[in-house]
């Protein structure tokens, strides 16, 4: 297995009078990259060998399987946040992630959200109450996108069997899946 991630990001702070502003933006890309060999034998005559030498198997069809494969993810993100006196709060963000798991027509999805927020501790009237040391008031909506889907399940596969043509065992192809291109991000809201 291979896995690699990268990841940048720009931030911005902006403080006048009783205004704050803060940004940021970034940028992430990362790729995971697999092989499997599999060689399985039965009846051995002897342990010596353990795994180191699988062909001295006595199996009448030895079975050999390989694999490969790979998936990537790119995402686009920014984030803006603004404070009045520390006291009323909005923060705006939004990311675009694209996955090679989704098919040609919906690589790409979008998650934005937002939240609004009254720090009412602050605020004259609470000041003077002890037991209070900071209370918040806050309402956030957001969306989130999973793309926990197996690698090409949006893509139509040829598998392989072996079939018997004229007496002999032969290599066949055969239609194994068939893709969807349209396959999409799932997308929960969040409140």
């Amino acid at each position: 297995t291979f896995y690699w991630q990268n990841e940048n990001y720009f931030n911005y702070l902006k403080a006048f009078g009783d205004h704050s502003i803060t940004g940021l933006l970034g940028i992430s890309w990362s790729r995971y990259r697999w092989e499997n060999d599999d060689a399985r034998n039965q009846r051995f005559f002897d342990d010596y060998y353990q795994y180191h030498n699988i062909s001295i198997g006595t199996a009448t069809r030895p079975q050999v399987y390989s694999s490969d494969g790979q998936n990537s993810l790119n995402s686009y993100f920014a984030r803006a946040n603004y404070s009045y006196k520390g006291k009323y709060l909005l923060t705006l963000t939004g990311r675009i992630d694209g996955s090679s798991k989704f098919g040609e027509n919906s690589k790409y999805g979008f998650f934005p959200s937002g939240s609004l927020a009254w720090r009412i501790s602050d605020e004259e009237f609470a000041k003077s109450i002890d037991a209070l040391s900071n209370l918040k008031l806050r309402f956030s909506v957001g969306q989130t996108g999973n793309q926990e889907i197996g690698s090409y399940v949006t893509q139509t596969y040829i598998g392989s069997t072996n079939v018997v043509l004229g007496g002999a065992v032969q290599p066949g192809l055969f239609p194994n899946s068939v893709g969807n291109p349209d396959h999409r991000w799932e997308k929960t809201t969040q409140y």
